[in-house]
């Protein structure tokens, strides 16, 4: 019997999109798939095209909104056409394992209210090259499973919940779009999750620690309205970093300066995954460079909520500078350091050609 639901709303971005349902169709335990509701956010005909031509036959359940509204919208939308008591929330850049689905049907389907969401394991593809900030990152995020990790890349919930508890679609970043639900649902509905790690995804945006600090004023807005709407309870603004945005409004500049050397010199050299001892565990350089991405992150993100909420931009202890003027400094010499490492490998890459 079919007990599952997938859906999954796409933005105009038709190749990842093709090769995340080719994944679906692939799926060994496809029989327990009822359908698959792709929602466009934005009719697209390229998009069009790719369903066209999924090979999902009459599981394939297509729904659109005109004009962008946001992947909430598009999710509402999609959720509200199940008819199976669960529904996997997937993104349209994850490529399910083969085995994905079935894994998930062993762990036990949440077909009501009562039994926790399954939390799939998203990783990087085997065959891909793995950068140490994607490393780092796809490490950060293992095997958490309280109210803010719940996340719609990869998760199996009970339809009937989330047919009951929508998403906020004022909230249009997709990371806290799903911790705004996660919050509403584990304190209006005692709602749990229970990691699937035998569930796995393979993550097909690759990453660079540039890319992910650019994002930050995105993520600080839909921090700011996630804390906003649970005011009422101030352990989401401290859980989210708006608490410590609020009162952290100094900074050490040598620190960052430091941070962002040290991403420069360790990013070409160290190994991933990381070497370790069975004394110490990982060894200092991938510590370092860990650390160093945390610091960054943090910054641009304190920084990006103070923005949001209208405070001052912190200043620095050690310099006549303040976090705006930093910010500049670090990306610049981010740019910088990238024109380098292209320029260097140009000649080798017209030796291959």
């Amino acid at each position: 019997m079919a007990e599952l639901s997938i859906v999954l709303p796409t933005h105009r971005w038709p190749e990842p999109l093709a090769r995340c349902l080719a994944h679906v169709a692939a799926q060994r335990a496809l029989e327990h798939v009822a359908a698959v509701i792709v929602v466009q956010d934005g009719a697209n005909p390229a998009v069009d095209r790719v369903l066209d031509a999924s090979g999902l036959g009459a599981r394939l359940v297509r729904l659109a909104h005109e004009r962008p509204r946001g992947a909430a919208s598009a999710r509402n939308l999609g959720v509200a056409q199940v008819r199976t008591p669960a529904t996997l929330l997937l993104h349209d850049d994850v490529l399910l394992a083969p085995d994905a689905v079935a894994a998930f049907v062993d762990a036990g389907l949440p077909t009501d209210a009562g039994p926790p969401s399954l939390l799939g394991r998203v990783t990087w593809a085997p065959d891909e090259p793995v950068t140490p900030f994607m490393h780092w990152q796809a490490r950060e995020r293992a095997g958490e499973a309280e109210w803010q990790h719940y996340r719609t890349s990869m998760v199996v919930t009970a339809t009937a919940l989330l047919q009951r508890h929508r998403f906020d679609e004022r909230v249009r970043a997709s990371r806290y779009e799903a911790m705004e639900l996660g919050y509403r649902l584990a304190h209006g509905a005692a709602h749990r999750i229970r990691p699937a790690p035998a569930a796995v995804g393979w993550q097909l945006r690759r990453p660079s620690l540039v890319d992910w600090l650019a994002r930050m004023p995105a993520l600080a807005d839909a921090a700011c309205r996630v804390a906003i709407a649970a005011a009422a309870d101030p352990g989401v603004a401290d859980a989210l970093g708006v608490t410590a945005a609020r009162d952290v409004d100094r900074f050490v500049w040598r620190d960052l300066e430091l941070a962002a050397t040290l991403t420069g010199a360790l990013e070409p050299t160290v190994p991933i995954p990381p070497r370790a001892t069975a004394v110490y565990g990982q060894l200092w350089e991938w510590e370092s460079l860990a650390t160093a991405y945390r610091m960054l992150e943090h910054f641009f993100f304190l920084s990006a909520v103070r923005a949001t909420l209208g405070l001052p931009p912190a200043t620095a202890v050690d310099a006549a500078i303040t976090a705006n003027e930093a910010q500049v400094l670090l990306l610049e010499r981010f740019a910088r350091r990238t024109r380098q490492t292209q320029a260097a490998a140009a000649p080798h890459e017209e030796e291959r050609a």
